[in-house]
């Protein structure tokens, strides 16, 4: 017993190393000297008797069976137990007093039941409920929220990690070093702040002295990170006029994710923290947001300073080249507003016509970016950047397929990156898209709600988004959060058209998805038709099913990683695997030859989150859903188990990437204002969440 606490004490005090640097890297650094120079108050230590206080005393009797402090968010169990015991009991009677002779439904039922609590709460008892309340725990605890930033250096660090030379992931699902000694990669990603530009129309910037970037309209001088930026549309503005659309082309991301100024104040706490590598986030829009072959170099220039600054830190990086729902004016951020306008979007019309959901902020639905990617504005980006020579041969930009012009873009913008950075030995290598996403492809029938949409927000179909799109209302189902339904809601009520000119430039019309009907005089008027459902079912080169990973991926993994190693020949490559639940049992087995993941080799970059924790930004210990097959899973010994088993699984799909390849999880984690966690006064909810992710990475070995 005391090993075990001795064991608890110490994972509480590594959990608080997760945990505070994610909080307080959203607080300035002034914020945080001036208050890391004086006693921290602490929180008040985890009492495992808090939940039972008030508790009736039969309840308070149970805990000991629900496997640790009794949680009311576990009576749900306590009628299932009622019942089922009422159920056997009816069984009985039936057979003993009515003589039937045998078991009968009844009691067939309550075993079931039974079965389910005892899965629930009886096998979870092996699990212990971190953090615990001993003594060790607490002064841990203590002792990690009194780093004082000012003296780094009297706090220990973890190893500094093997730079690019030293690194390489062929052959071997491991990382090794230059002497052939397994590597684990441990670090965090910096950060969200990049998604979005600072402002508008930068004028200069002095990158010796710090960041000091003057903005027309703007006093000169001011750190960039306190100026406004462009998160969401202007409400008192026409979309005609809102710099959200019409100036999209001036912005900035200098400053992002902090003013080099800042840089050696959010370093050190972060390695204080045992943080040495970081997914440094950037995107293509902060690379090329002026126009199509127009890059930012003083973003470049920036972007290098920033390196250099982690290698001074001893920190290693991996670029990562991100993007949520395709882009900013989608609802994400990623790609530039240029490249909608280049198939005939009209940027302002996206919000208006239901094409994308830009609702404000306070009238934001949770987790909506998963509805986002299947409106007709991401779905669309994303059929034309993976697919569009087959499913729109007869959309072209400037007489280029669209296809190939936006993917000669995208990886021509990823070869000026690496060109930038190639002389920083820290730069590890390219994680060359984040989360990409399937689009339309691939979806058997256009009438079908996709897989690839949550219960959360308006749910809408193929083709309901596409209609949205070419200005028609569409009558959906609406979920104000996951699982909790409002009804239908009617999308797009005016009929606002998002393409420029109106539905006849429709890319899915010009390419004989749809069509309006014809009225009973034979000329065109009447309804919008669907011409074919299953349009974006087969590949129409091979005329089988689509594989996407095989079919559209792949190809462009090669080609992203010709464009940055023809800069950077020895670049480890992250690749990621699309986002697509249409088949949660398929196998993800890339299939690379030794030539293709080179002499530094190709990374299998998972994500993985808890998946009812994510989508309800609530905790509950007895409930989860398998990441692999989203089964939901109940008891919290299986949901550990399912969790480390998961990642586990990851590491087998490598096996064809030349031979063996590593697996890095890019992206794990929780939502820190969970719902019983708002302000961060309490915190074990999110510490025991954590902590059955984190305990999850180390069950895997990843």
């Amino acid at each position: 017993a005391r090993r075990r606490n001795e064991g608890k004490g110490l994972v509480c005090a590594q959990l608080n190393r997760y945990i505070l640097p994610i909080y307080l890297s959203y607080r300035s650094s002034t914020e945080v000297v001036a208050e890391m120079s004086k006693p921290k108050q602490t929180s008040k230590p985890y009492d495992p008797r808090a939940h039972n206080r008030g508790a009736p005393l039969p309840l308070v009797l149970l805990s000991p069976l629900i496997g640790g402090p009794l949680s009311w968010d576990v009576l749900i169990f306590l009628p299932l137990l009622g019942l089922g015991i009422a159920l056997i009991l009816s069984g009985v009677f039936i057979a003993v007093i009515e003589r039937e002779g045998h078991l009968t439904f009844y009691a067939v039922g309550g075993v079931v039941v039974l079965g389910g609590c005892a899965a629930a709460i009886g096998f979870g008892r092996n699990v212990p409920v971190i953090p615990d309340g001993n003594e060790e725990c607490a002064a841990a605890a203590a002792r990690a929220r009194r780093i004082d930033i000012a003296h780094p250096a009297e706090y220990p660090t973890a190893p500094i990690p093997p730079m690019r030379s030293q690194l390489t992931a062929v052959g071997s699902p491991w990382f090794k070093d230059d002497r052939g000694r397994r590597v684990l990669l441990r670090g965090i990603n910096v950060s969200g702040d990049c998604k979005m530009p600072v402002s508008r129309k930068r004028v200069s910037v002095d990158f010796a002295g710090g960041d000091t970037s003057t903005l027309a309209g703007d006093a000169p001088g001011i750190p960039v990170s306190t100026r406004p930026g462009l998160a969401a549309p202007n409400p008192s503005l026409s979309p005609d006029h809102d710099p959200f659309f019409t100036d999209h082309r001036n912005v900035t991301f200098v400053g992002r994710p902090f003013p080099l100024a800042e840089a050696d104040v959010h370093l050190s706490r972060l390695v204080s923290w045992g943080y040495t590598t970081f997914r440094l986030l950037f995107t293509w829009e902060a690379v090329e947001h002026a126009g199509p072959g127009i890059y930012d170099e003083e973003y470049l220039d920036y972007l290098v300073a920033i390196i250099r600054k982690c290698h001074q830190h001893g920190v290693a990086v991996f670029l990562d080249s991100h993007q949520d729902t395709w882009s900013r004016f989608t609802g994400g951020d990623g790609a530039p507003g240029w490249t909608l306008e280049a198939v005939g979007i009209d940027l302002a019309q996206l919000g208006d016509s239901g094409a994308a959901y830009l609702t404000p902020p306070e009238e934001a639905v949770p987790m909506a970016w998963n509805a986002n990617n299947m409106r007709c504005g991401a779905g669309t980006m994303w059929t034309l950047f993976f697919a569009g020579n087959d499913f729109a041969p007869r959309t072209m930009v400037e007489g280029e397929p669209a296809q190939d012009y936006l993917q000669r873009h995208y990886c021509a913008m990823l070869g000026r990156v690496a060109q930038a950075v190639r002389d920083e030995p820290n730069v590890l290598g390219f994680d060359i898209l984040n989360e990409p996403s399937v689009g339309f492809v691939g979806t058997e029938d256009a009438t079908d709600i996709s897989p690839n949409v949550y219960l959360i927000g308006w749910r809408c179909d193929v083709w309901s988004s596409i209609l949205l799109g070419a200005g028609f209302a569409r009558t959906v189902d609406y979920f104000s959060s996951f699982m909790v339904y409002r009804g239908r809601r009617t999308l797009n009520p005016t009929n606002v058209c998002a393409w420029k000119g109106g539905s006849e430039n429709c890319v899915w019309r010009k390419n004989g998805v749809w069509n309006m009907s014809s009225s009973s005089d034979g000329t065109t008027g009447g309804t919008p038709e669907l011409l074919r459902r299953d349009y974006f079912a087969t590949n129409p080169r091979t005329g089988m099913p689509v594989d996407f990973q095989e079919d559209y991926a792949e190809p462009f993994w090669h080609r992203c990683t010709e464009a940055i190693r023809a800069h950077m020949d020895d670049a480890i490559i992250f690749v990621e695997p699309v986002l697509d639940m249409t088949d949660p049992s398929k196998s993800e087995r890339p299939n690379l030859t030794a030539a293709q993941v080179g002499k530094r080799g190709f990374v299998w970059a998972k994500h993985c989150y808890d998946g009812i924790t994510l989508l309800t930004c609530s905790f509950h210990r007895w409930l989860s859903m398998n990441p692999i097959t989203n089964a939901i899973v109940i008891g919290r010994h299986w949901i550990q188990q399912s969790l480390g088993a998961s990642m586990a699984l990851f590491k087998e799909e490598t096996v064809n990437m030349g031979g063996g390849s590593p697996v890095l999880i890019g992206e794990c984690g929780i939502p820190f204002r969970l719902r019983r966690n708002q302000d961060f006064t309490h915190l074990d909810p999110a510490t025991c969440a954590l902590n059955n992710t984190m305990r999850a990475v180390e069950i895997g070995l990843v």
